[in-house]
């Protein structure tokens, strides 16, 4: 749905194979960030949250 209005790289991680990641996304997954690391939305992810937070990283 986003990938079609943007240009952007989707990009899945399996936390479960690196330890780090296990220990800060363990239970709020799934988590979407943008490049920089910013979280546009988690856990239950909402179409709104994720189209007003990636609307406003291509428009500043």
């Amino acid at each position: 749905m986003f990938k079609e209005d943007f240009s952007i790289e989707i990009v899945e991680r399996d936390i479960y194979t690196n330890d780090a990641w296990l220990e800060e996304y363990q239970i709020r997954i799934p988590v979407v960030e943008d490049e920089k690391g910013n979280v546009l939305d988690e856990g239950i992810l909402s179409f709104s949250t994720l189209d007003t937070n990636i609307n406003k990283l291509f428009t500043t």
